[in-house]
């Protein structure tokens, strides 16, 4: 009986070694690519095939087809093994199935090349001409599962395909990519819990009078991944002696405060504010969990209508009002049919995503400044034409002098040397380019090109499916 066994599992694992080969042969030949590379390969597939299938240790069979110029994954099928050999007898191949699957996915293109791929569990033997390897990335493809293909007794292979996910147009991406950088209800609660959470143990150490969340935040301006969203603590008259002192005693009592509470590795002191680091993860993909990565904690007082704050980098106080700058953001917002503020986040995210390591603008809110003026006449109804003509100019004006938009502190542009300046123009000049060579591509019929040349240029919240 055991002989019986063993012989009847040996024809089996032949049966579904061979029927895999001609299945994958066929794919090759009907999706219009020459089979000739594959048949020669024959025996060698079929002794790996074979010998780790015997020892249980076969997972995947692969067949990747792919750009050879620019070595991207172009469509991919995949045979999955299921180990529930039965030894009853019972055998087929779906032949009729993987070929109404191989028209659904087309032919590929002429330049098109191919490779088998074995996939085996830790700890196999070795087969001889079989070495490991990196499979392409599937990026830009979705996976369509087909049932049982090949069966012998239990022993089988279930087909799947990697197709090209369902195509966005241009417009239909920039405006999922702007969806995505806005904040959503959990971001909000997010946000709104950290700032109760440091008021709450700051309200311990200082006689604060309120606290609130401002800046980009505020203004809904802020980009992806939630990060160094400013808090202003306004402090009561019995703090008042840390006006008549330089600016550094106050950044410095408030920064030893919360390194009591958060630890000195998650706390520094900025120019005008502390920074409280939560220690969040930001993932490949900028996502967070729906969580804030960092504040920015700045100490104020009440100056009639505006405020003060310290400038260690000036070594003075220094006036202003998030009141105005929102008031301003929204206006500019309604004037272009409400679209100003996606932009502003787009270009802030490119920002973040320059490829240069240090933000090639400094800081984030000059942007807005700029922005205020260089997105000029309103909405003209593309992303696409409007995000090309704003980096371009962008670039042009970024040696000017940009003043606080209330007209009380110092310009906002004065965090910038020239040599800094020289290098965002450089940067800024790159992305008006590559836009330009994302619009042509559109023009030119190649949307796939085209969105990967956006996501390219902005980082990976802009879509490509």
């Amino acid at each position: 009986m055991t002989m019986v066994a063993v012989n009847t599992y040996t024809h089996s694992v032949t049966y579904v070694t061979d029927n895999i080969l001609k299945s994958l042969k066929d794919i090759i030949r009907l999706s219009g690519l020459d089979p000739s590379e594959f048949v020669g390969d024959w025996a060698s597939s079929h002794r790996a095939i074979s010998a780790w299938l015997e020892t249980h240790d076969l997972a995947k069979v692969i067949l990747e087809i792919f750009d050879p110029f620019t070595n991207s994954l172009i469509g991919r099928w995949d045979m999955d093994i299921a180990y529930g050999w039965t030894g009853d007898g019972g055998f087929y191949t779906d032949t009729d199935q993987i070929k109404y699957h191989i028209r659904k996915a087309g032919l590929a293109p002429s330049q098109a090349r191919y490779r088998l791929v074995v996939r085996h569990r830790p700890g196999a033997r070795d087969v001889a001409g079989w070495s490991s390897t990196t499979l392409r990335s599937t990026d830009g493809l979705s996976r369509q599962s087909l049932c049982s293909t090949v069966e012998h007794a239990g022993l089988g292979a279930s087909a799947s395909y990697w197709r090209e996910e369902l195509m966005l147009t241009v417009e239909e991406a920039f405006r999922k990519f702007k969806s995505r950088l806005e904040l959503n209800q959990r971001e909000q609660d997010n946000a709104s819990a950290r700032q109760n959470e440091v008021r709450d143990f700051l309200v311990t150490k200082f006689s604060i009078d309120r606290s609130f969340l401002t800046g980009s935040y505020k203004r809904h301006t802020k980009t992806k991944p939630l990060k160094d969203i400013d808090i202003f603590f306004q402090l009561a008259e019995a703090e008042r002696h840390y006006r008549d002192e330089a600016p550094d005693k106050v950044i410095d009592a408030f920064h030893d405060a919360l390194v009591e509470k958060y630890g000195a590795s998650a706390v520094r002191k900025q120019t005008r504010s502390v920074n409280v680091d939560f220690g969040v993860v930001v993932d490949a993909e900028d996502n967070t969990d729906y969580r804030v990565v960092s504040v920015d904690v700045v100490p104020a007082f009440a100056d009639g209508d505006d405020y003060e704050i310290p400038d260690r980098g000036l070594g003075k106080w220094i006036r202003t009002n998030p009141e105005t700058h929102a008031a301003k953001a929204t206006a500019a917002h309604q004037a272009y049919s409400s679209e100003w503020k996606g932009l502003v986040r787009m270009v802030k995210y490119w920002n973040n995503h320059a490829g240069q390591g240090d933000k090639p603008i400094k800081p984030s809110f000059l942007i807005e400044v700029m922005a205020l003026d260089c997105l000029y006449g309103g909405w003209g109804g593309r992303f696409d034409y409007e995000i090309q003509s704003l980096f371009e100019t962008l670039a042009d004006r970024i040696h000017d002098t940009w003043p606080d938009p209330a007209g009380l502190g110092p310009p906002i542009s004065g965090g910038m040397d020239n040599t800094q300046r020289d290098r965002a123009r450089r940067l800024l000049k790159d992305a008006a380019a590559q836009a330009t060579r994302a619009i042509d591509q559109a023009r030119r019929g190649q949307n796939g090109e085209a969105l990967k040349a956006w996501r390219q240029l902005f980082g990976p919240k802009f879509p490509l499916s």
